[in-house]
């Protein structure tokens, strides 16, 4: 399989995994650079033709190159592409994006606060998430350079009233990434009706912010493999 091809399929899989978690729907996307070249993939659509999630395959997802222009592929590609797009400009670093409208991190944005590092599967966003403080479509050039200004060097910027994006060095750790931070906002939101939420300590975190005794491929591949799994299983027949 071509560097492409796997990049194509990735995305499929991340897309699938984010529709389970209720993460996307009509709106919503992962993208991730293509090895090698100056392009970058990303889930195509037909404005006339809504797939089940059953249906999203490799052929679905479309090469664009730094002006968001389709180059391979015969889709239509998000408005607010630009998310990406400018991230990838900004942060060399960054090898995938997840933009995502979960309940619980929108919640968060509404009241212009951030999820805390409070669940070990979560703490590699233990820096901090700075906030967007717009509820705008991001589809222009101009505005995706205001969200990647605000991201600067984070895991994750929320979009206020509006969603999250979340960078990683691969797609596989995005949306493993991303899925996480949902789930640690919503544990947040439950146990603050509990009593006093409590952050976990940066001495109990290694270097690369995942928990003492879990090393970063740890926490992102047996995530990634679970979940692949499980929409495997999902979608058989």
């Amino acid at each position: 399989m071509t560097a492409r091809n796997e990049i194509r399929e990735k995305i499929a899989i991340a897309t699938k995994m984010l529709l389970a978690e209720r993460m996307i729907g009509p709106f919503g996307h992962c993208s991730a650079r293509v090895p090698d070249t100056d392009l970058f993939a990303i889930l195509g659509h037909k404005d006339d033709h809504v797939k089940d999630a059953s249906e999203i395959g490799s052929d679905d997802v479309v090469l664009i190159n730094e002006e968001g222009i389709v180059v391979e592929g015969d889709l239509d590609v998000p408005g607010e592409r630009h998310i990406h797009l400018e991230i990838y400009k900004k942060r060399p670093d960054v090898q995938a994006v997840v933009h995502a409208h979960p309940f619980g991190c929108v919640a968060f944005s509404i009241v212009g606060r951030s999820p805390k590092p409070i669940w070990h599967l979560c703490t590699v966003f233990a820096e901090g998430i700075p906030i967007f403080d717009s509820s705008i479509q991001i589809d222009t050039p101009e505005l995706g350079q205001k969200v990647s200004e605000v991201l600067g060097a984070h895991k994750a910027v929320l979009l206020k009233g509006h969603g999250v994006a979340v960078v990683g060095e691969s797609i596989e750790d995005a949306t493993v990434s991303a899925v996480s931070l949902e789930r640690s906002a919503q544990l947040e939101i439950t146990a603050s009706s509990l009593g006093d939420v409590r952050e976990i300590p940066t001495s109990e975190l290694t270097e690369d912010l995942v928990s003492l005794g879990l090393t970063k491929d740890e926490f992102v591949s047996a995530q990634w493999d679970y979940w692949s799994f499980r929409i495997q299983e999902r979608h058989k027949g």
